[in-house]
């Protein structure tokens, strides 16, 4: 697999033939059934989640969107099939999935993640933290 792939996504074993799959904090899921495999939102899409997937699955594939963000469709376009979401969400599914606005985001979110995970970039200072509750006691 990609290394690319393995950065972006994020796979865990719910149950047998369920798995949960994260990407910039947002949950995805995968259900394999004996015929098909549903595909449960497609997060903001950053990555090839369809060859993500192919890592568990080669049954054809179904997707489903809970909603019409982009958090949970912006994926979408990776998978050659057709995507079910309800009648009425299809307008902001439209407007969260324009292209200026995909890009906007991908951009944001490399932002925020390079804040808030921040711990990893900045050296800790043991004298700062207050080692019992994990609390910083700069009192």
């Amino acid at each position: 697999m990609e290394k690319e792939l393995k950065k972006t996504y994020k796979c865990r074993k719910l149950m047998d033939g369920v798995y949960g799959i994260t990407s910039s904090g947002v949950a995805c899921f995968l259900v394999i059934g004996k015929e098909k495999a549903c595909v449960v939102d497609t997060a903001y899409g950053f990555a090839d989640l369809k060859t993500y997937i192919r890592e568990f699955t080669d049954l054809p594939l179904i997707v489903f969107n809970t909603h019409g963000h982009i958090d949970h469709t912006g994926g979408n376009f990776w998978f050659n099939t057709p995507v079910h979401i309800h009648e009425k969400d299809a307008p902001i599914y439209k407007q969260h999935n324009e292209p200026s606005l995909h890009r906007y985001m991908e951009k944001t979110l490399k932002v925020f993640n390079k804040i808030f995970f921040w711990r990893i970039l900045v050296p800790k200072h043991p004298e700062e933290t207050d080692e019992g509750t994990g609390n910083c006691s700069r009192a």
